[in-house]
Formats: C-alpha cells, sequence, structure tokens
C-alpha cells in the first residue's frame, strides 16, 4: 500500500533519523491500485525485528514491550500492575526514507473505542527497534494527537516486565 496516497504524511525526528508516519487526521477506505510487484521482488520487512524486545525506559508510560513474528506483531501497554495486552496485530510491509536512506519498516494499527494507533517499527542501525506510535483520538474528546518514539532492546528471560 502506498501510504502517501491514503494517509497525509508528518515528519518526526527521532534518536538519529527522520521518519515519516502516516498522519490519521481521517482514513480513507478507498486505494489506488497498484502496480504488480516482479516475481523475484519480496515485500519489505524489518530485517532482523523478530523476536520479543523491552522498551529501554523502564518508566514508559506507552508501550512496555512488543513481540514481533513476521508479519504480526503484539505490543503491550504499560499499565500497572501488568502491561495492558494489546492483542496479535498484523502488519504491513512499509519503508522509512532518512535522506537518500531508506529502510523497510512495519506497521500495524490498534484500534480502541477513544483511539486508533498506528505503530511504525524499525531496526535501527545500533541493533535496537524504534516503534513509533501515533495516537489519533476518535472519541470527539478535543483531546489533540501525540505520538511517542519507543526504543526498544531485546528481552532477556528476566528482562519482560
Amino acid at each position: 500500500m502506498n501510504m502517501n496516497r491514503v494517509f497525509p504524511c508528518i515528519v518526526l525526528l527521532s534518536i538519529g533519523f527522520v521518519a515519516a508516519l502516516p498522519a490519521l487526521s481521517h482514513v480513507a477506505t478507498a486505494q489506488a491500485p497498484r502496480p504488480a510487484a516482479p516475481a523475484t521482488q519480496r515485500p519489505a520487512q524489518a530485517s532482523g525485528a523478530d523476536g520479543n524486545w523491552v522498551n529501554v525506559d523502564a518508566k514508559t508510560r506507552n508501550l512496555a514491550r512488543i513481540t514481533i513474528e513476521g508479519m504480526s506483531v503484539h505490543p503491550f501497554g504499560a499499565c500497572s500492575p501488568t502491561p495492558c495486552d494489546w492483542g496479535v496485530l498484523p502488519a504491513k510491509s512499509s519503508t522509512t526514507q532518512a535522506g537518500t536512506v531508506r529502510r523497510a519498516a512495519l506497521v500495524a494499527v490498534h484500534t480502541t473505542k477513544a483511539e486508533q494507533n498506528t505503530l511504525t517499527i524499525v531496526v535501527d542501525p545500533d541493533g535496537r527497534l524504534s516503534v513509533n506510535v501515533l495516537t489519533h483520538f476518535t472519541d470527539n474528546s478535543g483531546r489533540k494527537d501525540y505520538n511517542v518514539v519507543n526504543t526498544m532492546t531485546r528481552a532477556t528471560p528476566h528482562s519482560q516486565p
């Protein structure tokens, strides 16, 4: 899916790179047709992203941890006393671009009655995982949308909250 045709984009500054994220001010239901990819071309995937990840910020108020398996992600919000299970979400391949450098990404959407969270997941050059969470409020509360950049490291058996 060409995200630029479906959603307007915003540019966010992250630790060492700029990532284009879909802004969810309104969600389009129709998509422009996309030409078929050559048989030898595989969809972009966040290489090395599979596995269990924990937030480097133990006091985060956003994502505590995430599990990635192929084209599905399983995020957990930072709730107390235990993390909130956001469920297993299907992910789509995408790319982010910083200058002339393109990187594979996964994009997944978590929806509740009050908000829609778009997760854009990229493996950073240092081996950490960046999970950008754009929160769009859908409950007419007047709250402003916001973005949080979560930096994750691979989980060890003792690091999962």
